[in-house]
């Protein structure tokens, strides 16, 4: 382990270790919170006219679909949206692959809570390894992709992205290494998905044709990845593992 990183990790967790209700704070941002906030700009943003067009041209073959300016904001979602899922997945198998422990099993934490509290905790968090933080990845892959649409979103989703992985530091779910791994990956990817929406793009735009044509069927498909993914994406990696168990295993 690196030293540096500990002693980061032991100074931020005595930020909070001598106070139950900062504890409990930063343990409540480590929850479900920035996961449904994370649906929430994007479902914001995908019916957001960032160059004010509304009124312009439409999709080709779609007489209701969205004008030029809701065009533009869709496909960078759709991009952004296929950014951050490839990151959380990435990084969580990464993760599973190389089973690095995190600080709450190997380092003396302050934890001013329960202890019965605490153990159900940190055997929640032993079915899989630290590095990279999957969180990072998705709240900086996000903050990078809002400067698509402007600098103050994107640097409050940087201020905000900060708040949230600092919040997984001091409890010691990760250490600070775990994060910079996550954050770099989340960052790069919604770096590159950012620049592929610029123009028009023929697999992004035909995406938002299906919502303007089928939109019966893509919002409620929608509902249901988005409901996934503020739940880690479980129905995903238990397709994924079903699949590979069933490749490696069944022969």
């Amino acid at each position: 382990m690196n030293p540096l990183d500990q002693q980061l990790l032991l100074w931020a967790n005595g930020l909070v270790g001598g106070s139950p209700a900062l504890f409990e704070a930063a343990l409540l941002l480590c929850g479900a919170i920035p996961l449904v906030a994370c649906v929430a700009v994007l479902l914001a943003l995908w019916w957001t006219d960032p160059e004010g067009m509304a009124t312009g041209p439409r999709l080709p073959g779609t007489s209701g679909g969205p004008g030029e300016g809701l065009l533009v904001s869709r496909r960078r979602c759709v991009a952004l949206a296929g950014a951050i899922g490839l990151a959380f997945i990435l990084t969580r198998l990464v993760a599973f692959a190389t089973d690095l422990p995190r600080p709450l099993g190997r380092e003396t934490l302050q934890v001013p809570l329960d202890a019965e509290h605490w153990q159900n905790l940190v055997r929640g968090m032993t079915g899989f390894g630290a590095f990279p933080s999957d969180h990072a990845a998705l709240f900086f892959a996000l903050a990078v992709g809002l400067f698509a649409w402007s600098r103050r979103a994107g640097l409050t989703g940087l201020l905000v992205a900060c708040v949230f992985s600092s919040a997984r530091i001091v409890v010691g779910f990760h250490y600070p290494s775990d994060m910079v791994a996550g954050a770099v990956l989340g960052a790069a990817l919604a770096s590159g998905a950012m620049i592929m929406a610029r123009g028009p793009q023929p697999v992004l735009d035909g995406v938002v044709q299906l919502f303007a044509r089928r939109p019966a069927v893509m919002y409620p498909l929608l509902f249901v990845v988005a409901l996934d993914f503020t739940q880690h994406f479980r129905l995903v990696f238990r397709a994924i593992f079903f699949f590979l168990f069933g490749l490696l295993g069944g022969r």
